[in-house]
C-alpha cells in the first residue's frame, strides 16, 4: 500500500488539530465619533492566515427582510428554558476566562452637560486605566471634556483564543443540564 493513499486521510486529520490546538486571533477596532465604525476580524491557525471580518458596520449590506416571530404556546416548556439561568452565566464567565488580551490601545474622549459629573466619572474611571497593572500591551488615553457633552474615542484590541480550551466549559455544562434532566424526570 503506497503512502499517497494515505494522505487523504491524514492531512485533514491533521488539519482539524492544528484548527483546535492553535490559538485563534480576534481583532477589534470600534471609533465613536460622527461617524462611528465596528469592525471584528479573526485570523485562524495563530494569527497567520489572512483576516476574515465578521462584523464590519462601514460595508452597505441588504438587510434581510423582517419576519414575524411565531408564537409559542404559554404551557409548553421547550429544552432552552429547563437551562438554568446561572448554568448559562457560569458558562459565559468560563469561556470569556479562556481569552487572552495581546493588546488594547485606544483614546477616548468624553464630557457631560455638569462638568462635576465629568470629574466625577474621571475620578472612577483614572485609577483603573492608570494604575499600569494591565502589561506593556495595554495603553490607553482617557481626556475629559469639561466644556461640553460629546462621546468619543477609537479602540483598537486583540485576544486570543485556543479553541481546545474551551471544551471543558461546554462538557461541565452540559454535563449538569443533562444530569438535572435524569434526576427531574
Amino acid at each position: 500500500m503506497s503512502l499517497w493513499l494515505l494522505i487523504p486521510v491524514f492531512f485533514p486529520l491533521a488539519l482539524l488539530i492544528a484548527a483546535v490546538v492553535l490559538p485563534v486571533r480576534f481583532r477589534l477596532r470600534a471609533q465613536v465619533d460622527q461617524a462611528s465604525r465596528l469592525r471584528l476580524d479573526v485570523h485562524a491557525f495563530g494569527g497567520v492566515t489572512p483576516a476574515l471580518c465578521l462584523v464590519d458596520t462601514a460595508s452597505k449590506q441588504k438587510k434581510a427582510p423582517h419576519k414575524p416571530e411565531k408564537k409559542s404556546s404559554a404551557g409548553s416548556k421547550s429544552g432552552i428554558s429547563r437551562i438554568s439561568e446561572s448554568g448559562v452565566l457560569r458558562l459565559v464567565v468560563e469561556v470569556i476566562r479562556q481569552f487572552k488580551f495581546i493588546w488594547l490601545q485606544g483614546e477616548a474622549e468624553f464630557g457631560f452637560d455638569d462638568p462635576a459629573d465629568t470629574g466625577a466619572v474621571f475620578g472612577m474611571i483614572a485609577p483603573v486605566v492608570y494604575t499600569g497593572k494591565y502589561g506593556a500591551g495595554f495603553d490607553f488615553d482617557i481626556k475629559p471634556n469639561f466644556n461640553r457633552c460629546c462621546v468619543r474615542g477609537k479602540i483598537d484590541a486583540a485576544v486570543e483564543l485556543i479553541p481546545v480550551r474551551i471544551i471543558p466549559p461546554v462538557l461541565r455544562f452540559g454535563w449538569a443540564n443533562i444530569r438535572s434532566e435524569i434526576w427531574n424526570r
